[in-house]
């Protein structure tokens, strides 16, 4: 029978990055893939780990620790180019009501201590001389940051084999053994495995494989539809998002209807996920690629596990889209698609310890996965290999996410 001291599912970013962490410091790893290494969330994403939505405390002090490890990885320890670009990030208005909220919303993150400016016009045009003239203001942070999302997580993978993760792709995990309300083994497509800790870390999935042991986490699927343009002439430089339109009234008493796109959610179950007209879920964007393709995305629907992509909703995106870039509509769409990302009801992760089930860890539930993971990789590290002498910080991140939050408990990871 095969064994393993730590069984991490999923091979996605996140598995990956805990995998080439962990492997630094033990023997023993096992990673898990049902298909192949990035094949679900994470090779559909967009590759963009953004400082300026971050919010206070949480999202920005892991965000910001994880460009400082990509910072370090790509320079001392990826094989491959992962096509990182720090370019800055610009999120542009055109009405008087869009720059009335940017306004607002530059000055609320710089109170907040995030790098955000407001800039007009005409600096826009600078930064990206063949955007729209009518542009008016932007939110522009210099620290917002691009990458290949397939090709980072393939680099973390191959980072985590040659540290010595073994990797079996192909490998479905179908179900999790207890022996005296601990775990014991995992019952995979391979064969049962023997181990005495796993991670889960299987994006919306991850859900479904807790619940083979009758522990239900608040974790479901957001669709994100998307395109992809045929190559042109390198005409865009960075990640364009474009504000949200909004009447004078909302840009007094909502501001942030604009520019946030995280959902705040009141509830416990699938019904209490927001249903709306899909054009309310477009926040909508540009994204160049270094081999001359432009991305174009997203909706942010709650449609349960439906892949499918549909004309109102890619209509409206290059609807929004081409407000900021018109010069982009006699360009040909080569492909759509649509993914799944994992959401909870603060849109925080999971992560951490089972507190009732010795042995078991989750680490899902990333709306930011990109901008996440090399935090969570750390992370988990500490929390395997130094227990209760993590770092503070390390106990910031796991206490902040902790499954708990969601048990009005108090309890300690």
């Amino acid at each position: 029978m095969k064994t393993a001291n730590v069984v991490i599912v999923g091979g996605g970013i996140v598995g990956s990055a805990i995998a080439s962490s962990l492997s630094r410091e033990m023997d023993g790893v096992l990673l898990l893939e049902k298909e192949g290494i990035a094949a679900q969330a994470s090779g559909s994403n967009y590759g963009m780990a953004w400082i300026q939505p971050r919010t206070p405390g949480f999202e920005y002090r892991i965000a910001s620790r994880s460009l400082e490890i990509y910072d370090d990885l790509v320079e001392n320890h990826f094989d491959l180019d992962i096509e990182y670009e720090k370019a800055g990030g610009l999120t542009v208005g055109f009405t008087p009501a869009q720059k009335k909220a940017i306004d607002w919303y530059c000055k609320r993150k710089h109170e907040m201590g995030i790098p955000v400016r407001m800039i007009d016009g005409k600096e826009v045009a600078d930064l990206e001389p063949n955007l729209n003239p009518g542009i008016t203001s932007a939110v522009y942070c210099e620290k917002d940051t691009q990458l290949n999302p397939y090709l980072t997580t393939m680099a973390f993978a191959d980072l985590a084999k040659k540290r010595g993760t073994e990797i079996l792709s192909g490998t479905a995990v179908h179900k999790i053994n207890l022996k005296s309300g601990r775990v014991a083994s995992v019952d995979t497509s391979a064969g049962n495995i023997e181990t005495q800790a796993i991670i889960i870390a299987n994006s919306y999935l991850s859900r479904q494989l807790a619940q083979t042991v009758n522990l239900d986490i608040p974790i479901f699927p957001q669709r994100l539809q998307s395109l992809v343009t045929e190559a042109v002439e390198k005409l865009l430089t960075r990640i364009i998002q474009g504000a949200r339109e909004l009447s004078d009234e909302d840009a007094e008493n909502h501001p942030e209807y604009a520019l946030e796109y995280d959902y705040a959610i009141t509830g416990t179950t699938e019904e209490d996920l927001p249903k709306m007209d899909v054009e309310r879920t477009i926040f909508a964007f540009l994204k160049p690629t270094t081999s001359g393709t432009i991305v174009l995305g997203t909706t942010n629907e709650f449609e349960g596990i439906d892949r499918r992509t549909t004309p109102r909703c890619l209509s409206g995106i290059i609807k929004e889209t081409l407000k900021s870039w018109p010069a982009l509509a006699n360009t040909h769409i080569i492909r759509t698609w649509a993914g799944l990302i994992p959401y909870t009801f603060d849109s925080k992760p999971i992560l951490g310890k089972i507190p009732e089930i010795p042995g078991l860890y989750i680490a899902a539930g990333h709306p930011h996965a990109f901008s996440h993971a090399p935090t969570v990789g750390e992370v988990f590290a500490e929390l395997f290999t130094k227990g209760n002498h993590m770092s503070e910080f390390a106990q910031f991140v796991l206490t902040e996410a902790s499954i708990n939050r969601f048990r009005g408990s108090e309890k300690k990871v």
